[in-house]
């Protein structure tokens, strides 16, 4: 409306002015004086109208987006690329915070179009990547992100923790080591190779990072969770539930702690405890796992605690008297011992009878394990003949077929097949150290601690044994006898030929 009225004074403006100059040219007869008047004339009219164009776009603009517009805009400076850059890097940063990674990807993107020289926007878009699945893309940027800045103890570590969620292990460790070489304070990459070795099932590493990880940051929660998560399986109980309060005292409503807690208790036999903070837990988190998870352990919990109940209110059963035994008629007979071969010092499951058709080992899976290798029928009189070089053979090929086995989680076909390659070369350390590992996977610690003994009885050096004799002391309760075994361990590993004498000299003193 403004700029309608201020097209209608323009208009009566130049009408005037045009009246104006007749009249004057009528009245005056000074030639050059009247030229000279409507040269300036011209002029002022020639400024009206130039404002009157000016009026006609505003008026045009408000026509069309129905808004007032100003009279006038500054003018403002063109940015730079550099500007705009760092305008869109921001940008990126600040969607990623809110975790929307999409457009940070985006907004990182503009950025690094601008500057491609950019290696935090490379950092951050593949972190951003790597949250949406985009594995790929997500190395490709942290790898041009250490092209342009070598140094980058950020890089390196962000590249790991991808490499170790693609399955790249050893990559992994390799950029952690990197990272921590490049700024040992890094408690995120600390933490990242602690679980990294405890996937190994290298739980005295683990140990040592954890705790590193909380030296450097005292705060950092899932440090202690993890750390609760290697004393519970090595036995340390105590440990672990101190470290699952340290959780809940940083965090009073935190569901991992309470969850932590409960397993603890659990391990414990503190049926009452666990169930009070597995309900916390689902207070803490209304998430569907933690959901499930309360009700079924809450489910199984009670049940236990229903048959507990029934055990403890049901009648003492009467004993009955023992009726003599029936005389035998006849003579009295006795036992006459038969010489034969010497019985095995373990048999944790009954050995296979030989077949006889040939069933030579073979390869990881097939068949021919099925029984021993072949032999000719021994009578119970007939001595057992020495191991001749064929069943040494035969031990090894046993003994690979075992951890093959293992190692693809048929337990119960690694045990046999580590149970034969002992009998056919009792004096097989390794195959002792194997077969603990199995019985160590089927919750047997017993057996398992009986056969890392054995196989450390055979080879005193053996450094795997020691470790894994180590953990499945903690499990039964010997804190102090694991921590003896880890030690002796280092200590060989460490000085192989000073260490392995004394390891020798001790083994007498050892279960």
């Amino acid at each position: 409306m403004q700029s309608r009225s201020r097209l209608i004074v323009y208009s009566l403006s130049v009408s005037v002015f045009a009246g104006w100059l007749l009249a004057e040219g009528v009245q005056k007869t000074d030639l050059p004086a009247a030229l000279k008047d409507i040269q300036e004339g011209v002029r002022h009219l020639s400024q009206e109208v130039k404002s009157l164009q000016s009026a006609v776009k505003e008026l045009a603009s408000v026509s069309k987006h129905g808004t007032t517009l100003p009279a006038s805009l500054p003018s403002r400076p063109l940015k730079s690329d550099l500007e705009r850059a760092r305008d869109a890097y921001e940008r990126g940063s600040g969607a990623e915070k809110l975790k929307l990674y999409q457009a940070a990807v985006e907004a990182y993107t503009e950025a690094i179009v601008l500057d491609p020289q950019n290696d935090a926007a490379f950092l951050h878009r593949g972190t951003c990547y790597a949250q949406l699945d985009e594995f790929e893309n997500a190395l490709a940027d942290l790898n041009q992100a250490l092209r342009l800045q070598a140094n980058s103890s950020r890089a390196y570590g962000t590249r790991a923790a991808i490499e170790a969620k693609v399955g790249q292990r050893e990559k992994a460790l390799a950029d952690v080591n990197q990272a921590l070489e490049r700024d040992p304070q890094y408690s995120e990459a600390r933490l990242l190779r602690g679980e990294l070795f405890q996937q190994a099932g290298d739980f005295h590493g683990a140990m040592l990072d954890f705790t590193s990880a909380i030296a450097s940051a005292p705060d950092l929660e899932k440090a202690y969770l993890k750390r609760s998560e290697v004393f519970r399986v090595t036995g340390q109980l105590d440990q672990a539930l101190a470290d699952c309060n340290q959780v809940l005292r940083i965090s009073p409503q935190s569901a991992a702690g309470f969850l932590c807690r409960a397993e603890c208790y659990l391990k414990k036999g503190s049926a009452d405890l666990a169930i009070t903070d597995l309900n916390r837990a689902a207070a803490a988190e209304n998430s569907p796992p933690v959901k499930t998870l309360v009700s079924s352990a809450g489910g199984i919990l009670n049940e236990q605690r229903a048959a507990r109940r029934a055990e403890e209110e049901k009648p003492e059963p009467v004993a009955k008297p023992i009726p003599p035994p029936p005389r035998m008629a006849g003579p009295e007979t006795t036992s006459v011992r038969v010489p034969g071969p010497t019985p095995p010092r373990e048999a944790p499951i009954p050995a296979p009878v030989p077949s006889l058709a040939p069933a030579m080992p073979g390869p990881a899976g097939s068949q021919g394990v099925a029984g021993p290798r072949p032999e000719q029928p021994m009578s119970a009189a007939t001595p057992r003949k020495p191991d001749s070089p064929l069943s040494s053979k035969d031990a090894r090929q046993y003994d690979r077929l075992g951890r093959q086995s293992a190692e693809s989680g048929n337990m119960e076909q690694a045990l046999q097949a580590l149970t034969r390659a002992i009998e056919l070369d009792p004096e097989r350390a390794s195959a002792y150290n194997a077969r603990g590992y199995v019985y160590l996977r089927l919750r047997q610690p017993k057996r398992a601690l009986a056969d890392f003994s054995e196989a450390i009885r055979l080879n005193a050096s053996y450094v795997n044994a020691y470790h894994n004799r180590a953990v499945t002391r903690r499990m039964l309760g010997d804190s102090a006898g694991g921590a003896e075994d880890d030690k002796t361990a280092d200590e060989i590993a460490q000085h192989p030929r000073r260490s392995s004498a004394s390891a020798a000299a001790s083994i007498d003193r050892r279960p």
